[in-house]
């Protein structure tokens, strides 16, 4: 199971990422869903992690730019 981090943001509460699949995982404050994006390169994982607004550089950089499914906690 990927290790999910908690964040300073006010719409997402934790992240993780899988560098060998490239795999992002968000999950949102908001109804507490957890969303997960393919093929996200480290530099744009590095980026999210180090911005000064979470939130912006998620709508920005991820959002609507990697192929995202909803997962579901037994996934």
């Amino acid at each position: 199971m990927m290790q999910m981090n908690p964040v300073e943001s006010s719409m997402i509460q934790e992240i993780g990422y899988d560098p060998e699949t490239k795999t992002l995982r968000v999950r949102f404050k908001r109804k507490n869903i957890l969303w997960q994006y393919e093929d996200v390169p480290l530099t744009v994982y590095d980026q999210l992690t180090t911005s000064d607004s979470i939130g912006k550089c998620f709508h920005a950089d991820i959002r609507n730019i990697y192929n995202a499914r909803r997962l579901y906690e037994t996934e």
